[in-house]
């Protein structure tokens, strides 16, 4: 009976033994992986070289430049290198009713650190304008509420755009009021209103 105890404490601690060391060598082995997971995962000079190439030329292939003035959405933005002006004021939701993009080149291609300034229309005839009314002589009154667009072309400095506008203005708000009301319509301001209050009248 005694052997048999001494047989069973014998196989008892082999056990123990056999699995301490099994323990102890899965430990050093963990040990060693995750140390070695670490190592891999650490960034090395050469990653750090590689990340600031990449920022260096994602920096190089845009263009960051600020659009003010007579549009939509005026801001900071940042473009693909080789993009224009044109596609600038796309991005910043286009420009106003009141702005004369045409004072600006649209094709010029934008550089970093531009400023673009959308101009406002500054009562300035158009030479479209121009030429629609040079044939002009001696004086007349248009009606703003009845008027064709071919008579309110006849108004001095008054070309298809503004006509297409006062038309426009006056089917959206039911007519003119009162003649200064014109004014409220784009490309009209106090100077060109001065201008042609005499050759207009709303009854």
């Amino acid at each position: 009976m005694n052997r048999e105890k001494i047989f069973y404490f014998a196989v008892v601690l082999a056990g123990i033994v056999i699995c301490t060391i099994g323990y102890s060598n899965y430990l050093e082995k963990s040990a060693a992986l995750v140390k070695q997971k670490e190592k891999s995962e650490s960034p090395t000079e050469e990653d750090y070289e590689t990340v600031k190439f990449k920022s260096k030329k994602q920096k190089e292939e845009t263009v960051t430049v600020y659009i003010v003035g007579e549009i939509n959405e005026p801001d900071i933005y940042t473009m693909p290198k080789g993009s224009r002006v044109a596609d600038l004021i796309k991005v910043a939701c286009g420009a106003t009713d009141n702005s004369d993009i045409s004072k600006i080149n649209l094709a010029r291609i934008l550089n970093d650190e531009d400023k673009i300034d959308v101009p406002s229309y500054d009562e300035d005839i158009s030479e479209e304008e121009k030429a629609s009314t040079s044939n002009y002589e001696g004086e007349v009154v248009v009606n703003i509420n009845t008027a064709s667009k071919e008579e309110l072309k006849t108004i001095p400095h008054v070309g298809d755009v503004i006509a297409d506008k006062i038309i426009y203005y006056r089917e959206k708000h039911g007519g003119f009021k009162q003649k200064s009301e014109l004014k409220n319509v784009p490309r009209i301001g106090d100077k060109l209103y001065n201008d042609i209050e005499d050759n207009i009248c709303i009854n």
